[in-house]
């Protein structure tokens, strides 16, 4: 099974345009999720929050294009990546 931690620290939804059009329903129309709180740099629909923002689970959405290791390494690459953002 998929193991991933995530630490809710806001950088993916603080940059979605890093992922292309993927995110672009969430996009706020500054590349910022419209669920994002800054205040509390959180997710203000964090249990809630769409399929696609779920790690494992969001696999299934990527299950044609890459094994599911391919899709945690990714993750977790991209994690560190847009941490490193301003």
């Amino acid at each position: 099974m998929l193991s991933f931690h995530c630490t809710q620290c806001g950088a993916c939804c603080r940059h979605l345009k890093a992922f292309g059009d993927l995110y672009a329903d969430l996009d706020d129309g500054s590349g910022v999720c419209r669920f994002y709180e800054a205040a509390s740099r959180r997710c203000l629909r964090y249990e809630d929050r769409p399929l696609k923002c779920r790690v494992p689970e969001g696999y299934a959405l990527f299950q044609d294009v890459m094994t599911p290791e391919e899709y945690l390494a990714k993750t977790k690459q991209g994690c560190v990546w847009l941490r490193q953002l301003p």
